[in-house]
Parts: structure tokens; sequence; C-alpha cells
């Protein structure tokens, strides 16, 4: 039949001018991101891997999706807390911030700060104040000079990138962490009355009055330690008491709190007050902020100076 099949051949030109459209009009598709090839050697893993439960694997996935910080693999690390997984998950982050765009790189450059801090923190029992001795030690200090400028770097250009991040509590307080890590590794004492220990007791001056019950008051707890520690003229024994009496009005469930009060109660000839904070401090609980990272130590010292109350004439 004529009509049908001029019909039938109009269908096939139509459809092959289609296919010949779709073909040339296409655009070319993407080039593979090369994949990376992971080996471990007594060095460590090779460049973009990482070691993850043991085994080393690519940082970044290659996918042409850019990585947003939900997906980097950084997460799983944190939830098992050790000096070697909070660095390993810092790598992580940070690798994962080359992918990202937008406001995800900072979020991404935040979380590699915080996990920098975390391995400072534990590594270090928190840089907590002792009865006896100082937590800044010579294996401590170097341990925070190899990670505290980086931290500190990488939090600073999240902040930069994101101007609205400065009021807010968390990024203002993981700048504090690696901060003070960063002066600590320099000694605590000798940059107390430098333009660094300036420098910090106005930044925790700002945090303390803008974020005054974050973890349990913490920035009392920053104020209070640098006050005790600071020699003449900056240091003021009884200003830092008086900031760590006010971490613990905030939160005397917090085992830190307590302690400091207890501590410092003690140091100032409070046996009494003393005694009062350190049943409160091991009474308390390490589940504020990151105090879970150094709570062994905060028990251990509150038990020292508990013990050393107990051995005094009452």
């Amino acid at each position: 039949m004529p009509t049908a099949n001029l019909v039938l051949s109009g269908y096939l030109a139509l459809m092959c001018a289609l296919i010949a459209r779709a073909y040339y009009a296409a655009e070319p598709l993407p080039p593979a991101m090369p994949v990376i090839e992971c080996k471990g050697s007594w060095r460590g893993c090779s460049k973009g891997c990482s070691k993850v439960k043991g085994k080393c694997v690519p940082l970044v996935t290659s996918s042409t999706k850019a990585v947003s910080p939900s997906s980097s693999p950084g997460h799983a690390l944190m939830k098992r807390r050790t000096v070697s997984n909070c660095l390993t998950a810092a790598d992580a982050f940070e690798e994962s911030s080359k992918a990202a765009v937008g406001e995800d790189v900072a979020t991404l450059q935040l979380l590699a700060a915080e996990a920098l801090n975390c391995a400072m923190r534990i590594k270090g029992d928190g840089n907590i104040i002792l009865v006896e001795g100082t937590s800044d030690t010579p294996a401590n200090k170097r341990f925070w000079g190899d990670h505290a400028a980086r931290s500190l770097a990488l939090v600073r250009a999240a902040l930069s990138t994101i101007p609205s991040l400065r009021s807010q509590a968390k990024p203002r307080a993981i700048e504090l962490d690696a901060f003070m890590y960063n002066s600590a590794s320099k000694g605590i004492i000798q940059q107390a009355v430098t333009g660094a220990g300036i420098e910090f007791k106005r930044l925790v001056e700002e945090f303390t009055v803008k974020h005054t019950q974050y973890d349990a008051g913490v920035g009392h707890c920053f104020l209070g330690g640098f006050y005790h520690v600071a020699p003449w003229p900056i240091g003021d024994k009884k200003r830092g008491l008086r900031e760590m009496e006010a971490a613990w009005a905030i939160n005397k469930r917090s085992r830190r709190n307590g302690y400091y009060v207890c501590l410092l109660r003690y140091l100032a000839g409070d046996a009494s007050g003393a005694r009062e904070a350190c049943d409160a401090s091991l009474a308390g609980r390490c589940d504020s902020g990151d105090t879970p990272d150094f709570c062994p130590k905060l028990t251990e010292e509150a038990e020292r100076v508990s013990a050393l109350l107990k051995a005094l004439p009452k």
C-alpha cells in the first residue's frame, strides 16, 4: 500500500535524524578521574591515601561529584578517638576539602582542625593544670608543635572564607584550642607575657562574654588557667580561682569544673572548700564538650588532690 510505505519511510527518516542529532550534539563525557593506588610502607600510606582499619585507602573517592562533608572517611575515625585516628581523620578531612566546593570547604577545614585538636588533647591530657608539675612537658610541646600551627591555619582559613562562623561558639572554641596548643608548644609561662599571650586573653574574654554557657563554661576555664599560670604582672591567682568558680557555678556536675575549683582552692589554702569541690568533681561526669578526651587524667588528678586533702589535719 503506497500510503503505508510513505508513512513507514517518513518514520524511519525521522528516527535516523533524531539519532544523528543526539550523536553530534551530545556533550563529551568528562574524563575519568585517575584511580588512586594506595601503597603502605614503614613511612605510612602513599600520597592521596590514609590508613583506615589497618588498610591504606584513597582519601577521596574517584568521583566526578564534589565531596561533601558527610561523605568524608574522617567521620568513622573520629568515632574511635585515639591519637592516631584523630591525626588520620584530620588528613582525610583536609584532603576532602580540596575536592569540596562552596561552604563545604570551610566545614571540612573546621573538621580537620577539630581532629588535630583531638589528637593534641588526648596526647597531652587536655593540657590541664596539675597539682605537681606541668602538662607542657618537652614531649608534649614537640607534639603540639608538630600539629598546632596547622590546626590554627585551617580554622582561620575557614573563618576567613565564611565570616559568619565568627559569631558561632563551636568554630571559635576550635580556634581557642588550636591557639592555646600553638602557644603551649613554645612554653605556657613564656608565652603568657608575649603578644601571643595577650591575644589569647583577648580572644578568650570575647568568647566568654558571647558564649558564657558553652561547654559548661569552658571560657571561664580557659581564663582561669591563663591567670593561674601566667607570671607577674599578668598572673593573678585570685582571679584564676574566681574564673574557675564561675565555670563551676554554670555546671557543678562537670568533673572538669569541680576539679579546677578543688585544685585552686587547695593551692590557696582553703582545705574545706577544696574538699567540697573534689567530692563534687569525683561524683561528676565527663560529658560536656571534649572533656571525654582527657577524663582519665582529670579523674586521676582529682583523686590525687583528694588524697592530699585527707592527709591534712582537720
